[in-house]
């Protein structure tokens, strides 16, 4: 599996982010309730589904497969399941080529279908970082402000190893 996400990020830039949840209808009113338990990452007609996972030790994990679509499947009754673009509000500028340079994966542990790791730093051609943490309610992206909060909640003691990954793109 690491070597289909190495050809997709060789060969693709970032073409989309996605955030999924419902819609709640309301008096007339929808209104988007994310879960912020799992995003997308799109990268041409490949896509990425990052999942936070928790763990019996109250540690959470990332954990990154590669799947069809983005989809969402809600159990609740009466709610439209739905899907919204963030990579306009990610991307400092979603205009430019967001081709990934190299990936971080903090404590990783991989299988043929999947990976899992205590956190992502994914570092763009363009020089933005973008950072994920598993965070208690769900996962937190941002760029290295976020990787900061992520060190500093770590337990004492706590020295992740980093695997990294790097890519030819120029």
């Amino acid at each position: 599996m690491i070597n289909q996400i190495k050809d997709i990020c060789e060969t693709n830039s970032i073409s989309g982010i996605y955030l999924v949840g419902f819609a709640s209808i309301t008096d007339g009113y929808g209104e988007f309730i994310s879960d912020k338990k799992y995003l997308y990452f799109e990268f041409g007609d490949y896509v990425i589904k990052i999942s936070k996972l928790d763990h019996i030790n109250q540690l959470s994990k990332l954990r990154v497969i590669i799947v069809e679509s983005v989809k969402y499947d809600c159990d609740f009754e009466d709610v439209v399941p739905c899907k919204s673009r963030i990579d306009e509000v990610i991307f400092k500028n979603p205009l430019v080529d967001n081709k990934v340079a190299k990936i971080s994966c903090f404590n990783f542990e991989k299988n043929d279908s999947e990976f899992l790791c205590d956190a992502l730093h994914i570092k763009l051609c363009n020089g933005q970082d973008i950072f994920l943490d598993p965070g208690f309610l769900g996962i937190n992206i941002g760029g290295l402000d976020v990787k900061q909060v992520w060190e500093e909640n770590q337990l004492d003691g706590y020295a992740p190893k980093e695997f990294c990954i790097e890519f030819n793109n120029k």
